[in-house]
């Protein structure tokens, strides 16, 4: 069986690209009933489309939070991410514009 990409989880198109942690990662929107996840081998991460706007943005932090600590040599801690993704949403909320 070949290797599972991004594209056979469901994912419908790319909708847009960060460029974090030194690397270039594409954003794609998918159906499927996972929230968000990141394949580190294609360097995407993936979004439920059907998640509301709020939980859609979180979903993207928490798998950004993912890389970070991949990045950083952290150990990939769930708990620890789920812990700190809302508050590191509401960072991104209150940061003035001309920094974004």
């Amino acid at each position: 069986m070949p290797p599972r990409n991004d594209y056979s989880r469901g994912c419908n198109k790319k909708v847009t690209y960060v460029n974090f942690c030194g690397a270039k990662w594409d954003i794609l929107e998918n159906d499927k009933a996972d929230d968000g996840y990141c394949n580190f081998n294609t360097q995407t991460i993936s979004i439920n489309k059907n998640l509301h706007p709020h939980r859609r943005a979180l979903s993207a932090v928490h798998e950004l939070l993912h890389v970070l600590f991949d990045h950083a040599g952290v150990d990939d801690d769930e708990e620890l991410i789920k812990k700190i993704e809302h508050s590191v949403l509401e960072l991104i909320k209150i940061f003035p514009e001309k920094y974004k």
